[in-house]
């Protein structure tokens, strides 16, 4: 990451496949029909993947404000 951070193309391919990636398991929990019967659990779910979003925006991209931004329009 480091080394593309600088370059602005390579930063949009990566802040554009993650926001594919939110939004797939996203999509993935919403579509679940099982959960949507269980609404604590559903909102366990989403919880959960905000929770992994955000670390990995911290973890891997050290809380870049457009990685943060992707994720909140995802």
């Amino acid at each position: 990451y480091r080394l593309f951070l600088n370059y602005e193309p390579s930063l949009d391919i990566f802040l554009k496949e993650m926001n594919k990636y939110i939004k797939a398991k996203g999509k993935e929990i919403y579509s679940d029909e099982l959960l949507k019967k269980e609404p604590i659990k559903f909102i366990n779910k989403t919880m959960e993947l905000q929770r992994n979003i955000e670390k990995m925006i911290h973890d891997c991209f050290n809380d870049h404000r457009r990685y943060i931004d992707a994720n909140n329009k995802a």
